[in-house]
């Protein structure tokens, strides 16, 4: 559990028509803001079409959290022929409005490509970099294993010390310290041919450079076009398609290993009616997105998946490939479906004597907050708040019922 914050009220400016007193107590006393991780999600969701971003017929792109920003980069458009994409994207305000970082990023356009942030960095590896659809081509047309890094999101160098040892793209990734490990992805043989893969691909990271050593088989097929993710104790390779033992067909699979470094991946039957590449961990939990609005999840090696109740505005209409990232820091996941930005966070641990509360939809960074018991019930028919915090932002809500504002 991440530790709890106080939040501290500088001063305190309160107008209230018809409110009942216990509001004031709320606002000067303060909520508790609690960072814990609870066990089950709550979803709020947001339009994604302010000040020109829009990537509804957009794939391949992906999302990472920095330093508390979600960041959209690059991708390719789903007509035909493609346009692929360079610029990166950023909301600061976890997905209500978004801001264009850089049009034409240094490592050009790419879509299908690793995305990390370690050691400091954020980098960009390997991708498709043409239009695989177009007539007379096929997937392998494009593929690269450049490497580019970057501390701000803006500014990107190419690294010649962290090339891939082979051009690839469609690959799952996963981070252990200062180590990457890419599972799972379509390598270049020629432009008319790829090879799915079954090795890992394992890199040191060391300042700008990144040290690659081809290791293993870890799956008993190879797949291309799955995503790979890790509780502190396994790592599992979700769905993807398979190779010719597999009649090229998409895979509900659920593959495992509690050792990345040696051994083979056990299989194992993923959730029904899901794109188990469609994953994420939080709170060592592995949630998989169903094609509905449902999210299965397990805790265990051996995957036995269980669907759960969610909060909120569930994801919903759920396709193959969707972008995710997680903010470790705040227990909160994203991911875009369509024109619109879902944001899962958990409920927070509640100490004795405290509630859990729901703030405002406007309230940009958190949902969920605890407060004293006996200040969560407010009769306000009209209240207006101003707050000013050394350790929050001002904001003004206006509530016509029960309220609470930071």
């Amino acid at each position: 559990n991440l530790p709890q914050k106080q939040l501290s009220m500088k001063s305190i400016q309160v107008s209230l028509v018809g409110a009942a007193l216990a509001l004031f107590v709320l606002l000067a006393c303060g909520p508790e803001k609690v960072e814990a991780q609870g066990s089950s999600l709550f979803w709020t969701s947001f339009s994604t079409s302010s000040n020109g971003f829009d990537v509804s017929n957009r794939r391949g792109g992906k999302m990472l959290v920095v330093g508390g920003e979600l960041f959209y980069l690059a991708g390719r458009s789903m007509t035909s022929p493609s346009t692929f994409q360079s610029d990166v994207w950023k909301t600061s305000d976890y997905g209500r409005t978004w801001s264009r970082v850089i049009a034409s990023a240094a490592f050009g356009p790419r879509a299908f490509f690793a995305c990390v942030w370690v050691g400091g960095r954020a980098w960009v590896l390997g991708g498709s970099t043409a239009d695989a659809f177009q007539s007379g081509t096929a997937y392998p047309r494009g593929l690269t294993n450049t490497a580019f890094w970057s501390t701000d999101m803006a500014t990107w160098t190419s690294s010649s010390s962290a090339v891939l040892p082979v051009r690839m793209a469609f690959s799952g990734v996963v981070v252990f310290g200062s180590t990457v490990y890419l599972l799972g992805a379509c390598t270049f043989v020629n432009t008319l041919q790829c090879n799915y893969q079954s090795t890992i691909y394992v890199g040191t990271v060391s300042g700008t450079s990144i040290t690659w050593v081809t290791g293993s088989a870890l799956m008993s097929y190879a797949v291309a076009f799955g995503n790979a993710v890790a509780t502190s104790s396994t790592v599992f390779f979700l769905g993807g398609q398979g190779d010719s033992t597999r009649s090229w067909g998409w895979q509900s699979k659920v593959c495992t290993t509690t050792n990345i470094n040696s051994g083979t991946m056990g299989e194992y039957n993923g959730p029904s009616n899901a794109f188990p590449e469609n994953g994420f961990v939080l709170n060592n939990t592995l949630y998989v997105f169903h094609s509905t609005n449902q999210i299965s999840q397990t805790t265990s090696s051996v995957p036995s998946f269980t669907t759960t109740s969610q909060g909120g505005s569930v994801p919903s209409s759920v396709v193959s490939d969707i972008p995710v990232a997680l903010d470790s820091a705040t227990g909160t996941v994203f991911t875009i479906v369509g024109t619109t930005l879902f944001r899962g966070q958990f409920s927070p641990n509640c100490a004795t004597g405290t509630v859990e509360v729901v703030l405002p939809t406007a309230t940009p960074n958190i949902n969920r907050v605890c407060v004293a018991a006996s200040t969560t019930t407010t009769t306000a028919t009209t209240a207006t708040t101003t707050v000013t915090s050394t350790s929050t932002s001002t904001s003004t809500s206006t509530s016509t019922s029960t309220s609470t504002s930071t």
